[in-house]
């Protein structure tokens, strides 16, 4: 197994994350064999093929939506534990939303993507583990100001 580079945090944020998958797909040359932006429409078992596992596979990237079909030995399926995001609900909620016009929806981190998403705003970030750190780091220098992010966690005794 290929070890983080000296310096790295404990719990890596993704750029970190994603500097170490890079290097060592590019390692074990397997670069190659990577297929970003790539969604799996559809995936059939034959138990009589040798390679029994039958994906039919989209290219987001691409404006043509022809399915790639690829087969394999094996299927792992590592969606994660935010498969099913949950967001709960409070009384107050769209009124609290209506009334600013520059709020914005409440975000589960799954849809998360980029930090300048936020530039110039207040944020709270509900969750202290890995993704809400992560965030929260990642928005900070976006932000209104170095006070305009808070991070919320919950307190057990």
């Amino acid at each position: 197994m290929t070890p983080f580079k000296s310096g790295t945090p404990l719990y890596p944020p993704h750029g970190h994350a994603l500097q170490y998958l890079k290097g060592v797909a590019s390692s074990l040359n397997s670069t190659g064999r990577i297929y970003l932006s790539h969604e799996v429409k559809q995936a059939t078992f034959d138990s009589h093929s040798p390679l029994p596992w039958t994906l039919h596979l989209y290219d987001r990237s691409r404006t043509r939506k022809d399915p790639v079909i690829r087969q394999y030995h094996h299927l792992i399926v590592a969606s994660g534990p935010n498969h099913y995001p949950y967001i709960p609900s409070w009384l107050g909620r769209q009124e609290w939303l209506d009334a600013a016009p520059t709020r914005r929806s409440v975000t589960h981190s799954i849809w998360y993507r980029e930090p300048e998403k936020y530039t110039g705003h207040i944020v709270i970030v509900v969750g202290a583990a890995a993704s809400g750190t992560d965030i929260a780091t990642q928005v900070l220098p976006y932000a209104k100001e170095a006070s305009a992010v808070f991070l919320s966690r919950r307190y057990t005794v």
